[in-house]
């Protein structure tokens, strides 16, 4: 138990790092897809590095190892006076327990999302709608997708509303956003006690959302009229948070990152940052 604590702390510290890095460097650039790879990577990371070890590297550097050796405390040695029992009602034992229910809710919580949309998949129709493959609803619905399904009521919007939602859930699609959903809901299952990973998902389904934003304009679509579609769709309930919603919020976000200048190139280089941030994460924790 005592490895695993040791773990799951390594992999919290690492994932406050990494947010604040974000939120202070790269969180008002326009290069999506940069953002994309360093949220994933910044989790991927976190769980993975506590896993490696640079002591065989370390042995290699005389030097510091010499100096290591040379510092020595004086061995003692703690005998049990007497023998006691071992009670499993401590506060550890709570503690593990409360973290493992709390998990297994959050998982639960998942599967039942998962649910919802494989049963709307088996009660929508699939057909062509403007040339794409869609899963037709006859209730009311707010457009998202999941992975290749793309769940829409075409009766509740007009052609080029429709044409604009398609466009921007196909892009979800055809970039597997989903998956990146999964991963940030998977690290907030294991650290739910941790506030960065919360906003560490929070900042990936926002910038999966500025991605395909970005695609429909680029596309050719109006962008006030796409902007207005949206601000229509803001009051209208998600019908899962394990899909990609396409009015997710906030709007004003979007609108405004939408309107923003493009970042120009050399603010490319920043994004180097993460790998001396890796390094020192991962020769620290050693």
């Amino acid at each position: 138990m005592e490895n695993l604590l040791i773990y799951i702390i390594k992999v919290n510290i690492s994932l406050i790092l990494f947010y604040l890095c974000y939120k202070l460097v790269f969180q008002r650039d326009t290069f999506w897809l940069l953002r994309r790879m360093y949220l994933l990577l910044s989790i991927l990371f976190s769980f993975a590095y506590p896993l490696i070890s640079v002591e065989g590297w370390l042995k290699k550097q005389e030097p510091i190892m010499t100096a290591i050796a040379s510092i020595q405390l004086d061995e003692f040695i703690i005998t049990p006076s007497g023998v006691e029992k071992v009670s499993i009602f401590t506060v550890e034992n709570v503690l593990w327990v409360v973290f493992g229910l709390i998990a297994l809710f959050l998982f639960l919580r998942v599967c039942v999302q998962l649910f919802s949309i494989i049963k709307r998949r088996i009660k929508g129709t699939k057909e062509e709608l403007q040339g794409v493959s869609i899963i037709r609803m006859n209730e009311k619905i707010t457009p998202f997708s999941f992975f290749n399904w793309i769940f829409i009521n075409p009766l509740l919007h007009n052609r080029s509303e429709t044409a604009e939602i398609l466009e921007h859930e196909q892009t979800h699609a055809r970039q597997w956003h989903s998956l990146d959903v999964i991963i940030g809901q998977i690290q907030t299952m294991l650290c739910w006690f941790n506030p960065a990973a919360w906003l560490m998902e929070r900042e990936i389904r926002i910038n999966l959302e500025f991605l395909a934003d970005h695609q429909v304009l680029k596309s050719g679509f109006e962008p006030k009229n796409y902007q207005y579609h949206l601000i229509k769709l803001t009051y209208e309930p998600a019908d899962s948070k394990l899909a990609n919603q396409f009015n997710v919020s906030p709007i004003k976000k979007r609108i405004k990152m939408m309107n923003s200048k493009k970042t120009k190139k050399t603010g490319l280089i920043k994004y180097a940052l993460i790998i001396p941030v890796a390094l020192t994460v991962l020769i620290v924790s050693n």
